[in-house]
Parts: structure tokens; C-alpha cells; sequence
């Protein structure tokens, strides 16, 4: 039986997924794995696998559209240098950027990266992503959802194996409208602000964004 278990810390709330008020339609469960994971890769909607799913070695991507419907897929084996694999990787993505569609990226082991490839990432607001000097020498994983309307990663999960652990990463969210997703806030934080407000007034004061 699947057990909910929330953990409240002084500066932080741990849950098994965040999704926005009241989403009950679609749960999307995102796996991806290392070559040290007795699984394989794969993306279920409603417990149901989405469509007919081929991964291989690299980043696997999968865009989808209205109704949740998969619009194409695409796999990137990249290097360690900005090779033309890397760099289509990067041009095939800002190329989403008039869109209204959803990109999942799952890894299926053999994840390496580099600098065009890293710079991807963080325009993106990405957090986990954790660069070609780290990539390159583990063993590493990574499941995350893109936002072609914002041009954001909304949510994200970054692993590490050495072989001892051989769990996958896995990331699970609920929604309603796949144009939702991210409507719970982005890995990338917008605002820092440590001056504290006080007010007797009973009208707003404090608004963000300033211009």
C-alpha cells in the first residue's frame, strides 16, 4: 500500500509530489534510471504507460501537446564537447519557444553534457542540473518537465549512483490542464527580498514583481 507522508523541517516542507489546489485528473509519473538501475525508464499517465515509448542511452525527450497527447520524441546521446548532437539539442529547444506544449526529458542512462548544453539548463531556470564537470565523471540521472510558454523548468530531479544504491529517480506530479503544470511555483526561485515588511494597514503594500 502506498503510504502519504509529508515532513515538516525549520525551513522546509518535504511531500511525495506538489500539484496545484484540487488536481485530480492526471497523475504523471516520470522514471529515469543509471546503468546501475534494475528498471527501466518510462512515463505513465494515470498508471498507464503514454504511448508507445522507446528509450535510449542519453536524454530522451517527449513533447506533448493538447489532451495530453504525445506530439513527437526525440533522444540526444550528448558528448563532453559541444558536438553538433549537443548543439541541436539546444536549437530544437528554443525553437518550442511559440508553443503551448509540455517537454518531459527522461534519462536512460549515458548522460554526459557540456558547455552549450549547460548554459541550456540554467537559461531555463534549471537547479539540479549539475553541469558537465560533474556529469561527465558519474553516473548520473535526471527527470524534469519544461514549459514551452514560460520557457521554464517547472519541476525537476537530479541523481547520482556509484552502484551501491541502484534505486531510479522518479517524479511524480497532479494536474488537470497539462498547461498547469508549473503552477505551483518553478525549481528557480524569483525573488530575493530579506528585508522584513510591517504594516497596520489592512491594504496590500508589498507587491511583486516591481517594475
Amino acid at each position: 500500500m502506498e503510504q502519504f507522508i509529508t515532513n515538516f523541517g525549520r525551513e522546509l516542507v518535504e511531500v511525495p509530489f506538489i500539484s496545484e489546489n484540487n488536481a485530480v485528473h492526471y497523475k504523471l509519473k516520470m522514471t529515469g534510471i543509471t546503468k546501475y538501475c534494475d528498471t527501466s525508464p518510462s512515463i505513465t499517465l494515470n498508471d498507464i504507460k503514454l504511448s508507445n515509448q522507446t528509450f535510449v542511452d542519453g536524454l530522451n525527450v517527449t513533447r506533448l501537446g493538447p489532451s495530453n497527447r504525445v506530439i513527437e520524441t526525440k533522444s540526444y546521446l550528448f558528448a563532453t564537447t559541444d558536438t553538433s548532437i549537443n548543439q541541436g539539442f539546444v536549437t530544437y529547444m528554443n525553437q518550442l519557444n511559440t508553443l503551448t506544449d509540455v517537454v518531459l526529458f527522461t534519462v536512460s542512462k549515458g548522460l554526459k553534457s557540456s558547455k552549450v548544453v549547460d548554459d541550456w539548463f540554467t537559461s531555463a531556470g534549471s537547479t539540479a542540473w549539475l553541469g558537465a564537470d560533474f556529469i561527465n565523471k558519474f553516473e548520473c540521472s535526471y527527470v524534469g518537465i519544461f514549459n514551452t510558454t514560460d520557457g521554464r523548468i517547472v519541476k525537476e530531479l537530479f541523481l547520482m549512483r556509484d552502484g551501491a544504491n541502484k534505486d531510479p529517480v522518479i517524479l511524480e506530479t497532479i494536474y488537470d490542464d497539462y498547461k498547469n503544470l508549473g503552477a505551483c511555483g518553478y525549481p528557480q526561485k524569483f525573488i530575493e527580498d530579506s528585508t522584513e515588511y510591517s504594516t497596520n494597514s489592512e491594504f496590500m503594500y508589498k507587491f511583486y514583481p516591481t517594475v
